[in-house]
């Protein structure tokens, strides 16, 4: 009875440890702290916030700011260039500059279109038979009045018709004319020495009337400025004082740059100097010598003045002022912040997807891991797939989904390190379009902060599960290994 009183006594003694040393199912158990990942995750996020904004302001300031200021350069000199070609002549269909370069002359041929026009409507009009003598009559009057050739034209002197010998009929002798000689020389006003005198005197004082009055409406024009004929003082006549644009001949010099252009770039220059157009500090030096020599040779100098900056073709003061390259607002090369900005965006990348891609190496060895676990261990195959299913997958399409944003940025970022370094107009355009998305795109500075600090966590996390797999194919094998005991 004491030895039956004594086993089960033993028994129950050693029963609870005989139960507790049986192997039991392992389970994926996942050690993650939510306080310490929530508190990495708000530090991050607060920094990459203000960084974020710190880059906001300078993408503005060093990016999109200068490109802008470029573009706005680049318009102004074509648009001032398109106007000092059309000015001249070149594209505003007339093939002629639109101010006039010759007073008189233009006077005069306001006079003749005219003239000419109403002889063609009187021939065609009137009905009288002697309308194509009158005709005839009126143009030779009109071109003997209306200019010096016409005039000398007129009062060529016609006594050699009437003496074979004028010089002598003059001296007395009466055989070297008779009565024809003597009619031709007192009844024709170019033979006759007094009537040609008066026409003369009124022919000088018609000219000189005329030039006074054109000279007259140039200052007028001009506000008191006279016009620029080009380089160099005129000629005078002699014991006179030299005219611009009137030469010692009394011919009239062509206007190169017409004397209101003159006064209003100086009074342009006094009040506002230049209006500030072409700031020292904003401008490449390039475009601030063009721009100076475009205004110093409109007033005047060795390009032929307004009128010569078109000239020249390709090669034109024009032509070089439209196509030179303009800076940004800081005197660098438009482009140079967008440049930099890519270069930036590009090392966020490569920085995002080495996180990434170093929590995708784990998650990988977890699922490979876990997929051993089921194909060796049916018992715990579902615990395998639960695991896999509910956190190696999402985090494998997290990482994937992040590396696929980053690629989209890298690759305007490439583009826009392309485009940065042009000058061309319709570059620009796509450059200040192009680097404003891409100071949008991820990843930013918070979301490389963010992944950077949750990184290891999340590669810890995957960590545990291939741990609990290796668990998994422990307690398996031991499992297995206490059914073949038996």
């Amino acid at each position: 009875m004491k030895r039956t009183f004594l086993a089960i006594l033993l028994l129950l003694v050693f029963m609870p440890v005989l139960l507790v040393s049986i192997p039991r199912p392992a389970h994926a158990i996942v050690v993650f702290d939510p306080s310490n990942f929530v508190k990495n995750t708000i530090t991050a996020a607060m920094s990459g916030i203000i960084q974020s904004a710190t880059n906001s302001l300078s993408v503005k300031e060093y990016v999109l700011d200068p490109i802008a200021w470029a573009l706005s350069q680049r318009m102004i000199q074509s648009v001032t260039g398109s106007v000092v070609n059309f000015v001249n002549g070149q594209g505003n269909g007339a093939g002629a500059p639109q101010f006039v370069q010759n007073l008189p002359a233009y006077l005069q041929n306001v006079g003749d279109n005219q003239a000419f026009a109403f002889f063609s409507q009187f021939a065609s009009n009137s009905n009288s038979p002697f309308a194509g003598a009158i005709v005839s009559s009126l143009r030779t009057n009109y071109l003997r009045q209306t200019s010096v050739a016409g005039f000398f034209a007129a009062n060529q002197c016609t006594l050699a018709q009437y003496s074979p010998n004028p010089n002598a009929f003059l001296a007395g002798d009466w055989s070297q004319g008779g009565a024809g000689a003597w009619f031709a020389l007192t009844t024709q006003d170019q033979n006759n020495p007094y009537t040609l005198y008066q026409n003369a005197n009124r022919e000088a004082g018609s000219l000189v009337t005329n030039a006074q009055a054109a000279q007259q409406a140039q200052l007028n024009w001009g506000q008191g400025f006279q016009s620029w004929c080009g380089s160099g003082t005129p000629a005078a006549s002699s014991g006179v004082a030299p005219v611009q644009c009137l030469n010692s001949d009394g011919t009239h010099g062509t206007i190169q740059t017409p004397g209101a252009v003159i006064v209003a770039n100086l009074n342009h220059s006094i009040a506002a100097g230049l209006d500030k157009l072409v700031a020292a500090d904003e401008i490449s030096e390039v475009v601030g010598q063009l721009a100076a020599n475009l205004v110093s040779n409109a007033l005047g100098g060795a390009s032929g003045g307004l009128f010569g900056l078109s000239q020249g073709g390709s090669s034109s003061y024009v032509s070089q002022y439209q196509g030179a390259a303009t800076a940004g607002t800081n005197g660098q090369a438009p482009g140079a912040g967008a440049a930099a900005v890519a270069q930036t965006a590009l090392n966020s990348v490569a920085a995002y997807d080495a996180v990434w891609n170093a929590i995708i190496g784990a998650a990988d060895t977890a699922s490979t891991s876990m997929n051993n676990v089921i194909q060796t261990c049916p018992a715990e195959a579902s615990a395998a797939q639960a695991a896999i299913t509910g956190q190696v997958a999402p985090m494998i399409q997290q990482a994937q989904s992040a590396i696929a944003s980053a690629q989209a940025t890298q690759t305007l970022a490439l583009k826009v390190q392309a485009e940065a370094s042009s000058n061309d107009t319709a570059t620009l355009n796509a450059l200040l379009a192009d680097a404003q998305t891409l100071a949008t795109m991820p990843p930013s500075a918070a979301d490389v902060a963010t992944a950077q600090s949750n990184q290891q966590a999340q590669i810890d996390q995957m960590n545990s599960v291939t741990q609990n797999a290796a668990s998994l194919q422990s307690a398996c094998a031991s499992a297995a290994s206490s059914v073949y005991s038996y």
